[in-house]
């Protein structure tokens, strides 16, 4: 019995990664939320002093390199590198990009300095992060494997829910400079991405002194280098089986549906969040809530209802009648739509009137964003998860880059977005994404079965017995 429960037990690794996703999803959110408005106010007010359609390029350029890179960084780290180094490396980097991008001060060249830090940074440990959960685990720890990943997400919420309340805090309150009428002269970005860079620095510093101890040689080894496998191990390790082909079709048709969903909802960072400093009354009991405080409520119903997702679906799979992964993206999906269907029903309620002499309620957002977070839950977590199984053991880092990878058309749409709405108006724009999402929620649908099929989740594991099996025959 002892020895059963040792089986189950999660290795103590899970945990530093779980402390480090949830200081670096803290440091990331802080500043998300106020990002596009960094680009957007004026360099008195402490932002760059760009227009809305250019700031909505440069976040659609930049977001779309700094997707592309995990690509290179996760075949340098597969081949050459290793993810515990990778990882280590690439977050100092981050901290450092972070830095320039504190004391930029409206100067454009500075803060693109930092941006190139930060992408070469994101490339070796954006996707990393995630893989090395994986690599905790044997490969038939299937369950073990869903579960570690449900939990390290949930970490990544409940930074995503303190980061943006302390950086809109810091940006609007603790770090602006007020005038003498009382109302914001120069907002705090720079005290706020000082603050990311710090925690970042601390990171760092975790997991240099803990990865030797917690880790071990998990992630520790290019793949295929592993010290304590001999070479015949390290070649079927890198083999591959029959099964490879179809689930990497999967892969490619999860992957499209997810770069359009992303596509969707990162729209909470630029379009809606523009449209809700401007359209929006935030002024809760005499208090101006922070923009960034609404993408904490998502972090915080991430942590109240992740858990209820994952009773749920060991519920499911205990009775033997789990949803189908493309069910469950299928769902994600359509809520994703009426998430903005909420968005189109507060603009209505302006009549027309879109100058900000009338504002709409709070609840049109916080109940757009309310159902926006349970698409979110049966759309990531799940994929993040499905990505890690479906790709072959050689292509470890890749499998959670090609992940990471959606972000990179999602990022350029999500950025163009705004430019979009400038000449249709916000009303159109999201309409269309509304429609969209129902669509392809019906088709995942339709796909179910064949997808199923083809991913032979089933038989993750059991590649090796089927072989001897027809050996043996």
């Amino acid at each position: 019995m002892v020895k059963n429960s040792q089986k189950f037990k999660h290795p103590k690794g899970l945990w530093l990664i779980n402390v480090m996703i949830a200081i670096q999803s803290y440091a990331s959110y802080a500043t998300s939320g106020f990002l596009i408005l960094f680009y957007t106010y004026s360099v008195e007010q402490g932002g760059l002093g760009l227009d809305k359609t250019f700031a909505g390029d440069v976040m659609a350029y930049l977001g779309t390199i700094g997707s592309l890179l995990p690509l290179l960084g996760a075949y340098l780290t597969d081949k050459y590198i290793g993810m515990q180094r990778a990882i280590q490396f690439g977050i100092l980097f981050n901290s450092i990009g972070t830095l320039f991008t504190a004391f930029a001060h409206g100067r454009f060249y500075i803060f693109l300095i930092g941006v190139i830090i930060n992408s070469i940074a994101g490339a070796f440990f954006r996707g990393n992060l995630s893989a090395i959960v994986g690599e905790l685990y044997d490969e038939k720890q299937v369950s073990m494997k869903d579960a570690a990943y449900s939990i390290f997400y949930t970490f990544v919420n409940i930074g995503s829910l303190l980061g943006p309340i302390i950086g809109g805090l810091i940006y609007q309150d603790w770090g602006a400079t007020k005038g003498a009428d009382g109302k914001i002269a120069v907002y705090g970005f720079t005290p706020a991405f000082l603050m990311v860079s710090i925690c970042l620095f601390v990171t760092f510093i975790l997991f240099t002194f803990g990865k030797n101890k917690l880790l071990g040689d998990s992630g520790r080894y290019p793949v295929g280098k592993n010290k304590h496998e001999s070479a015949e191990e390290n070649k079927e390790d890198l083999k591959g089986s029959k099964y490879d082909k179809g689930r990497l079709y999967a892969a490619v048709i999860i992957f499209v549906f997810s770069t359009v969903f992303w596509s969707a909802y990162f729209q909470t960072q630029t379009t809606i969040t523009l449209m809700t400093d401007e359209l929006v009354n935030l002024n809760v009991l005499g208090f101006d809530m922070p923009i960034t405080w609404l993408v904490s409520f998502n972090g915080f119903l991430c942590i109240v209802l992740a858990p209820l997702f994952g009773w749920f679906w060991m519920k499911k799979a205990e009775k033997n009648n789990d949803w189908k992964v493309a069910t469950k993206m299928g769902w994600g999906m359509l809520l994703t739509g009426l998430g903005f269907v909420c968005f189109v029903l507060g603009l209505q309620s302006l009549g027309g009137k879109l100058d900000g002499s009338i504002k709409m309620s709070i609840w049109y957002v916080l109940g757009g964003y309310f159902v926006l977070t349970v698409g979110e839950l049966l759309v990531s977590p799940i994929g993040m998860a499905l990505f890690s199984k479906l790709l072959p053991k050689k292509f470890a880092a890749m499998s959670m880059a090609m992940w990471y990878f959606t972000y990179v058309v999602s990022s350029w749409i999500t950025g163009k977005t705004v430019g979009w709405t400038e000449t249709w108006g916000y009303e159109k724009v999201l309409t269309i994404i509304a429609i969209i999402m129902g669509v392809l929620g019906v088709l995942l649908f339709i796909i179910a079965n064949p997808l199923e099929k083809i991913m032979a989740l089933d038989k993750i594991g059991k590649e090796d017995e089927e072989e001897l099996e027809v050996q043996q025959a």
